[in-house]
């Protein structure tokens, strides 16, 4: 640039080597009218918050990274990707361009943001998280392993029991793709043990849409399942699947679609999933850091856009997606739902198994914990802040659970098959 715009006298690009004083560098900024701020991947970027605390009366325009960690905080400045450098240029000219106006209504936005998140209000916003980490860490560490072998003993000497397993995560490794979700044929075999015996009610609880629930376990006409996060329910022996309520009010679904659509085409890798009464947009295929900026992009305005709104969204770190539900239905609605059901029908159970893996399980747990039923186990797969009494390590060792109930109650009989 320089070889081909300047000459003996004038420099058009001037690279600083060496270090200047603080008052030199506040001079900078102040007599700057574009601040050009790229980084590829950060959290909270002082330059950018300098560059606007040395404004004056004709203020500079800031171009700020889209993958800043500030980016959705600065809402005046001109956002740019980092790697599109013909877009970086238009930015630039765009900003050179600029009228004073605009130039101080985007300066006068970004100021106030400047004031408001000052050390105070991140020491306000932070500390209490890090508290709530660290009391959760505690909750983790005092919750036991299950021992497999003596609940089993326990379970194969009761006469009628329930028994609420989760799918994605819990039965089965999780895969982001409903359709990828098939149980292995050692899974099937199992559930069908379990299912035959008279003794025991089981379902199969998911928040995918009934039709994945039943690939490869549709014939299975004495197992129980519960799709949707709660919203569909076929019991043992039926055909047809049942909403939990009919009075459910659906109109928010269709702003939530267009938001999420928006960020599924501008978010490389993420995919969105419509149900019939819930919507989950998935981003564990994209980059990492970026998706999960969007992904709490995408959070924070769901929740201001539901805020008065019979609908919720939550956003599941472990198995990174967002899924929006009506807030009267979740996984603790449906076992309201089977208790109720079972107490119509005079059955009582004499324990209670319920399994789980992620926070959309928590509904489950906390409904369970509310009933006071005497004889309850609840299992968190994998160690975690929950409200399940003990835990499991991983899929296998849920499998391997259900597997050593059957041999408890069948003997030597049963070998997995």
């Amino acid at each position: 640039v320089n070889g081909k715009y300047g000459d003996v006298n004038y420099f058009p690009v001037q690279i600083l080597k060496n270090s200047i004083t603080g008052n030199e560098l506040m001079a900078l900024y102040n007599v700057a009218d574009v601040a050009l701020v790229t980084p590829i991947s950060q959290g909270l970027n002082r330059y950018s918050f300098e560059f606007l605390s040395c404004q004056s009366d004709d203020p500079g325009v800031l171009i700020y990274s889209e993958f800043g960690g500030c980016a959705n905080l600065l809402k005046g400045a001109l956002l740019v990707n980092p790697y599109h450098t013909d877009q970086i240029a238009r930015t630039i000219q765009r900003a050179l361009m600029m009228s004073s106006k605009r130039k101080k209504m985007r300066y006068l936005s970004l100021l106030r943001s400047v004031k408001n998140f000052n050390w105070r209000a991140w020491a306000a916003r932070i500390l209490p998280g890090i508290v709530t980490a660290s009391t959760q860490s505690l909750e983790v560490q005092r919750i036991p392993q299950l021992n497999s072998s003596y609940f089993s003993k326990l379970f194969s000497r009761t006469n009628k029991r329930l028994l609420l397993l989760d799918f994605r995560g819990t039965l089965l490794p999780f895969q982001p793709i409903p359709q990828l979700n098939r149980p292995s044929d050692e899974l099937v075999a199992t559930l069908t043990e379990l299912a035959l015996d008279e003794r025991n009610d089981v379902f199969v609880i998911a928040g995918v849409g009934s039709d994945i629930l039943l690939q490869g376990l549709g014939e299975i006409d004495r197992l129980g399942f519960v799709s949707e996060y709660g919203y569909f329910i076929r019991y043992p022996m039926s055909k047809h699947f049942q909403a939990v309520r009919g009075d459910i009010s659906f109109w928010w679904k269709h702003e939530v679609v267009s938001v999420l659509e928006y960020f599924s085409d501008h978010t490389p890798g993420s995919f969105l999933d419509i149900g019939e009464s819930c919507v989950t947009w998935h981003f564990r295929d994209t980059d990492a850091d970026y998706g999960l900026s969007q992904a709490r992009l995408i959070h924070r305005q769901l929740e201001q856009m539901l805020q008065y709104q019979p609908a919720q969204a939550v956003l599941v770190f472990e198995k990174q997606y967002i899924v929006v539900h009506p807030i009267s239905i979740h996984k603790g609605s449906a076992i309201r739902h089977i208790m109720r059901e079972a107490k119509k029908s005079d059955t009582i159970y004499d324990l209670v198994f319920a399994m789980g893996d992620d926070k959309t399980d928590e509904a489950m747990f906390k409904e369970l914990s509310a009933l006071k039923i005497n004889n309850l186990w609840s299992c968190s797969v994998n160690q975690r802040a929950t409200h399940a009494q003990y835990y499991l390590d991983d899929v296998s060792g849920a499998l391997a659970v259900l597997q050593n109930l059957l041999q408890e109650v069948q003997g030597p009989s049963f070998k997995g098959k």
